[in-house]
C-alpha cells in the first residue's frame, strides 16, 4: 500500500517529460491570463497618474492561447499513448468475432448432419426398438468423418473439448452398430436389427437360450451407451448456447 502511495506522489512531483511540458505551458498561460485584482488596480492607478502601462492588454489573450495549447498538447499525447491499447482491443475483438463465425459454421455443419431432433429419434429407435435405418447409419458415419477433420474443429477451447467427448461416444455407437446390428436383407425397408438371433421375434434360424443371454447383454450395453450419448450431447449443446448464443 505504501509503495503505491509513494508511486503516486512520485508521478505527481516528477511527471513524464510530456507532462512537464504541459504543466509549464499551463502555468505560463495561467500567469498571463489570471492577473490578480490588486495587480489590475495598481496597474490602472499607475497608468492613470503617470501614463505608464505595466500590463499589456494582449496578455490575457496570450494566456488563454497558452492554456488551450497546453490542453491540446496533453490530449494529443494521451491519445498517442493509448492508441496501441485501442488498436490492440480492436484486434482482439476482431479475432473473437472471427472465432465465433468459424465455430457457428462448424456447429451448423454438424446440425445439418444430425440435429437434436433427429438424434433423439435415432436413439429412440436404437435403444427402444433395437433397430436402425440405413439412412441413420449413414448420418452417424458422416458425422464421425466430418468430426475427425482438422478443418472442422472448434476453435473455442470449451467447445472443442466437449465436442471431442461427444464425438467419442458417436464413434462407439458406430462401432457397436457395425458389430452387433444386422440387416434383414429386405431392400424395401433397409433396416438393421440388434443381434436378431437372440430375439425370438426376429430369429430366422432357430432360437437358442445362449443367444438370448447375449442379446440381453448387448441390449444392456447399448442402453448404457445411448445414455452416455444423451448426457454428452446435452453438455455439448449447453456449451454451444453459452459460447455462441444459439
Amino acid at each position: 500500500m505504501k509503495e503505491k502511495a509513494f508511486e503516486l506522489i512520485k508521478r505527481f512531483l516528477f511527471p513524464k517529460f510530456s507532462n512537464r511540458i504541459t504543466w509549464f505551458v499551463l502555468i505560463i498561460g495561467s500567469g498571463l491570463f489570471g492577473t490578480s485584482i490588486i495587480e489590475n488596480i495598481i496597474a490602472s492607478f499607475i497608468e492613470k497618474e503617470y501614463k505608464i502601462s505595466l500590463i499589456d492588454s494582449s496578455d490575457n489573450l496570450y494566456g488563454l492561447l497558452c492554456i488551450l495549447l497546453g490542453l491540446a498538447y496533453n490530449a494529443i499525447i494521451l491519445f498517442i499513448e493509448k492508441k496501441p491499447n485501442i488498436n490492440k482491443s480492436i484486434s482482439i475483438y476482431e479475432n473473437l468475432e472471427k472465432i465465433t463465425i468459424h465455430d457457428i459454421e462448424k456447429f451448423n455443419l454438424y446440425e445439418q448432419i444430425i440435429n437434436e431432433n433427429s438424434l433423439e429419434i435415432i436413439l429412440d429407435d436404437v435403444a427402444g426398438a433395437h433397430y436402425i435405418k440405413s439412412e441413420d447409419i449413414s448420418k452417424i458415419v458422416k458425422f464421425n468423418i466430418e468430426g475427425s477433420k482438422k478443418s472442422n474443429e472448434f476453435i473455442t477451447k470449451s467447445l472443442s473439448v466437449k465436442f471431442d467427448i461427444l464425438k467419442k461416444t458417436f464413434n462407439e455407437l458406430e462401432k457397436f452398430i457395425s458389430e452387433n446390428f444386422f440387416s434383414n436383407h429386405n431392400p424395401q425397408y433397409r433396416v438393421s436389427y440388434l443381434f436378431p438371433e437372440g430375439n425370438i421375434e426376429r430369429c430366422r434360424y432357430g432360437f437358442e437360450p445362449e443367444d438370448e443371454k447375449k442379446y440381453k447383454k448387448l441390449s444392456s450395453d447399448l442402453n448404457d451407451l445411448v445414455f452416455r450419448i444423451e448426457e454428452k450431447y446435452k453438455i455439448y449443446r449447453q456449451a454451444i448456447k453459452e459460447e455462441l448464443k444459439i
